[in-house]
């Protein structure tokens, strides 16, 4: 008989404080996007979806959630994932996406180049100086909580269903359980308007049949 405790308690990821109305009910539609922090494309979607899109969507029932994709080549993506999550467990979403938003802006800290030389220690302690200074968590308990069985257990699901599905590039987002290959970091509103409404429509029309109110 499977263990449950070595399975999450939720789909792996984190959702966009913004929809959290979304999250708590049956979205009309998922939005999964796999993110690498040290990938300077994963910085520009986040940036353009929260400034042009996530709102006014999340009202309408979209759900946005961010799953953390660090690619091999970049070790140091490993140690700012762990991070992150390790904010997510202090305070959720919010710190999640604070923390995620300190780094970035701090991303050539932890290019290849930057890094080369530093241990993971070294790493950890500078993001746990950036948490704090971005409210996501102390440093202090940020040290405590890299290190934490159940911190390192949600990085390692988050790794492994990016494997399952076979997700190799970042970012990569997937619409209701699919991959849409045109989704670009370049995007503003117009294009995800262009994306997300016809969706709305089509998940709308299949819950009024479903409710009875097809005819």
């Amino acid at each position: 008989m499977a263990n449950a405790r070595f399975f999450p308690t939720a789909a792996p990821g984190h959702v966009l404080p913004a929809s959290a109305i979304a999250a708590a009910t049956a979205p009309l539609v998922d939005v999964e996007i796999f993110v690498d922090l040290v990938c300077p494309f994963s910085k520009k979607l986040l940036k353009r979806l929260r400034r042009d899109v996530s709102d006014a969507y999340a009202a309408k029932g979209v759900r946005f959630r961010f799953v953390l994709l660090p690619q091999p080549w970049h070790w140091q993506a490993c140690v700012l994932a762990v991070g992150a999550v390790a904010a997510a467990a202090h305070g959720g979403a919010r710190s999640f996406f604070a923390f995620v938003t300190a780094v970035f802006e701090h991303q050539d800290e932890f290019n290849d180049a930057a890094v080369r030389g530093k241990s993971a220690t070294q790493l950890h302690a500078r993001l746990g100086e950036l948490a704090a200074a971005a409210g996501a968590v102390s440093a202090e308990r940020y040290a405590a909580l890299v290190d934490d069985d159940a911190v390192v257990r949600q990085y390692k699901n988050q790794v492994k269903y990016g494997r399952q599905l076979g997700i190799h590039v970042s970012p990569t987002t997937l619409i209701n359980g699919l991959v849409a290959d045109d989704v670009s970091s370049s995007w503003g509103g117009d294009e995800w308007r262009a994306l997300l409404d016809p969706q709305l429509a089509a998940a709308a029309a299949a819950a009024a049949v479903a409710g009875g109110g097809g005819g």
